[in-house]
């Protein structure tokens, strides 16, 4: 099994398209995003390393080209060329151009899906032919705003470049998009194939498409496995070799003596309080709160250590996280030198994953709440009932390590419409993104420590950790699979959460 890498999914009946019409968004298992990045492939990625602690990381300020051969902007970052790798074949034999770019961005636009937010509203594409072919192998980007980190929108699973001379071979007037085509047929420039698909099991093998050389790898399988419990009996009995997306519970359950860890930073969590519902209403409730969460118990007790503090809405591994807006609202709520007394005695209910992980970090949260005479019930998100609105819940999974200050606030303050996450809503920023948006470069780092600051200050949503992504592997399996070079794998570094084998719902 060296070189036969088997991953537990949760279903193999997926939908190969790598993006959906938006009445589709937050319904049904999620699409599993690595598996198309089999299918398809990216203009760029970010670089994937280790640090110190040999945990791994997306970095972000070192992007590679992979489709594209070049990418430069203007002087304000409001032009940004592309330059596309020549010679790059799909699977029907068709070569990468411009016209395949084009055409992928004009179909996000029109299916007006999560792939058009992340591509026009947060990266900031001008809707109004903001892309403009050049020559055969040449686009220009025009943007509403000046955007020095363009290229990390360009990672996207969401923005796949589509084999559109085949592609629009089955378009039709009743399917503009090519919904039906692409949900079952892969029609990108990736380096894999599909060779086997059914209810169990989805087997791709290496192909070559003038880009990725040398994979020494023999297949890709992902096996079917419908429950938790399944996937991890499975892994520990070989069936499959990698176990993406684990809680630190199974990390513990991990069996054989050959059996590994590998931890990446990547999404976190928050909590959320209910300014609408007493005693949420008291904004010096909420404060207080934000001062007094222990972390590190957190981090030591319901983490066992896999995750780090956070300190702001950005979560730890996006590039432009710092602590400063948090340590000034710790020393401007020190200055004030009061505290909040609550002389009544409340009950709130707390919704909760019914994860192990989420029911050590609800009592944490209980036993701080009993300080302010607040009685908390603990209460799993299954038994939540259909009209009911909990005081406060528990955000395991923000589902994002995209790792980009504007993304990080837009997905969570000014969500696209049908993006689920949240039991009730909060402040929204779209005002403050736009500001951000259209302002100079030079100004952009100080706003983000606004806007963090202002939410810190607000304290509806509480940063709890940036916990780490944990995939089980087998020592024996080929190492090249955690290179640079194999893109399905390290995209879960940036692009996970942990519904690859079936969600704690």
């Amino acid at each position: 099994m060296h070189n036969d890498i088997f991953i537990a999914l949760e279903t193999t009946n997926v939908n190969l398209d790598c993006d959906a019409p938006v009445s589709n968004v937050g319904k049904g298992p999620a699409k599993p995003y690595h598996l198309g990045y089999h299918l398809y492939d990216a203009l760029c990625a970010p670089t994937v390393s280790a640090n110190q602690n040999n945990i791994f990381f997306a970095d972000f300020n070192r992007i590679e080209y992979r489709l594209a051969e070049k990418i430069s902007s203007n002087v304000d970052s409001t032009i940004w060329t592309i330059t596309l790798r020549q010679g790059v074949i799909s699977n029907y034999g068709n070569e990468l151009t411009a016209v395949d770019v084009k055409w992928s961005y004009d179909r996000l636009l029109r299916m007006q899906a999560i792939g058009m937010w992340r591509a026009y509203n947060i990266a900031g594409i001008d809707i109004n032919n903001g892309i403009k072919i050049l020559d055969k192998y040449t686009l220009e980007y025009k943007l509403v705003g000046p955007n020095p980190v363009f290229p990390r929108f360009l990672c996207f699973a969401t923005g796949a470049i589509i084999d559109s001379t085949e592609a629009q071979k089955h378009v039709t007037k009743d399917d503009l998009n090519c919904l039906k085509f692409l949900a079952e047929n892969q029609c990108g420039f990736g380096s894999w194939t599909i060779s086997k698909w059914d209810e169990s099991f989805l087997e791709l093998l290496p192909k070559n498409n003038n880009f990725t050389k040398d994979i020494p790898i023999n297949k890709v399988t992902y096996v079917s496995a419908l429950s938790r419990k399944k996937a991890l009996d499975m892994f520990n009995s070989n069936q499959v070799n990698i176990l993406a997306g684990i809680y630190p519970d199974e990390a513990r359950q991990l069996q054989g003596k050959n059996d590994r860890l590998l931890q990446a930073r990547t999404n976190h969590s928050f909590l959320e309080l209910n300014q609408t519902k007493e005693p949420f209403n008291d904004l010096m409730l909420r404060q207080e709160i934000q001062m007094h969460l222990d972390r590190i118990k957190i981090i030591q007790d319901g983490y066992f250590g896999y995750a780090e503090e956070q300190k702001s809405i950005l979560q730890p591994n996006s590039p432009e996280y710092n602590e400063n807006a948090f340590k000034r609202f710790i020393k401007s709520k020190l200055k004030e030198k009061s505290e909040y007394q609550n002389k009544t005695k409340e009950a709130i209910t707390l919704a909760i994953p019914s994860s192990q992980e989420a029911k050590r970090i609800a009592v944490i949260i209980k036993n701080l709440l009993k300080n302010y005479n607040i009685e908390v019930l603990i209460k799993e998100f299954n038994l939540i009932q259909k009209e009911e609105t909990p005081h406060a819940y528990l955000r395991a999974d923000c589902s994002h390590g995209i790792c980009d200050s504007f993304y990080d606030i837009a997905l969570d303050f000014a969500p696209p419409k049908g993006m689920p996450g949240r039991s009730f809503q909060v402040s929204r920023k779209s005002a403050d993104l736009k500001k951000i948006r259209s302002a100079d470069n030079s100004e952009k780092n100080k706003l983000y420590e606004e806007i963090d600051y202002e939410i810190l200050s607000k304290a509806e949503t509480i940063p709890i950790a940036g916990h780490h992504y944990l995939i089980g592997f087998k020592e024996q399996i080929n190492p090249w699979v955690f290179t640079q070079e194999y893109l399905p794998m390290i995209s879960l570094m940036w692009s996970a959460a942990r519904y690859i084998i079936a969600p704690i719902r």
